[in-house]
Formats: C-alpha cells, sequence, structure tokens
C-alpha cells in the first residue's frame, strides 16, 4: 500500500499541478485544480512510456516558486525511496507567457523491465517536495505507467525549421 501525501496548508491557494502534458506522447491531464486534500489518485490514467527514452514534460500551477519532483515505483514496493533509480525527474516553476510553469524531463533508465508501475508526481511552495509529503503548500498526482521496452530506433525531437526561402529551408534536430 502507498501512503498518501498530505500538506499542512493544502493547495486552495494555486500550490497545485493543474495541468501536466507530457505532448511527445500526446498525454494531457488539464485544468484538474486542487484536488481534495491536496492529493489526486489518477491511477486509472495509464501512461504509456518505453525504457531508456526521455520524455520532456510540462506542469500549470496556480501560484509561483513551486518546486515538482516525479517518482516511477520501478520495484512495485509500495515506496518510492528505494537505492534504484525511482526518482525520475525533478523541476522548479517559472513565470512563462502569464502562468506559472514547470518544464522538465522524466528519464526513464533502459535497464527497466517491461511491465505496469505507479507515478507519483507531487509539487511543493519553495521546498523539495517528499513522496509522502506532510507538511507545507502543495499537491500530489499518482498515475499508472505502463513501461514499453527500449526501442531499437528512437525518433529524432526539438525538431526545428528555420531560414525558410522558396527554394530551400535549414532543418535541425536532436537524434
Amino acid at each position: 500500500t502507498y501512503c498518501i501525501p498530505a500538506f499542512f496548508y493544502g493547495c486552495d491557494l494555486g500550490d497545485q499541478i493543474d495541468s501536466f502534458t507530457i505532448s511527445s506522447i500526446g498525454f494531457s491531464h488539464q485544468n484538474t485544480g486542487c484536488s481534495s486534500n491536496a492529493y489526486g489518485d489518477f491511477t486509472s490514467q495509464t501512461i504509456s512510456l518505453n525504457a531508456g527514452v526521455n520524455y520532456n514534460f510540462s506542469i500549470t500551477h496556480g501560484f509561483s516558486q513551486q518546486n515538482v519532483r516525479i517518482w516511477i515505483d520501478f520495484n512495485n514496493d509500495g515506496t518510492f525511496t528505494d537505492a534504484a533509480p525511482e526518482l525520475v525527474a525533478t523541476g522548479s516553476s517559472a513565470f512563462v507567457a502569464n502562468v506559472d510553469v514547470t518544464n522538465g524531463t522524466i528519464s526513464i533508465p533502459s535497464t527497466i523491465a517491461s511491465g505496469f508501475y505507479r507515478m507519483r508526481v507531487v509539487d511543493r511552495f519553495e521546498y523539495q517536495p517528499l513522496p509522502c509529503n506532510i507538511d507545507g503548500f502543495g499537491e500530489a498526482h499518482d498515475y499508472t505507467v505502463s513501461i514499453g521496452g527500449t526501442p531499437s530506433c528512437l525518433a529524432p525531437d526539438n525538431l526545428l525549421v528555420s531560414n525558410i526561402t522558396s527554394s530551400s529551408a535549414t532543418l535541425s534536430w536532436s537524434a
């Protein structure tokens, strides 16, 4: 059984995970607001990821100075604190286009076996969150993650097109 994170002051003042997206796979959990008791059990939603791949994520908040951490319980033992690389992402919010947003990268180790795991996304005001948080302002969401095998051919990312003319264009990407 997993601990239920708690936040002494909750998330009613904007210290929340309002929207969580992983655009490269089309995952978008929008406008969730502040969950009851600052914890959202969204394990009925499955996010499909692959071992050995990095995924850019974005989280919007209702207030500034937010810190985010994401864990995946890769050994399914009910905790997120094992020596294995269960902390897969960290980030801090910035004010971008009139929105407080945290952008970061979820890194899935290539050694992870295919299967279903629990992912915990935690947001906390001013301090680094813990998977079983008990203090401060913030919110936590849990999701189910399906990890597939390491792909043999990865799609490029960071695609850019520039210097477009009637007969040419410059293309760039990250392999």
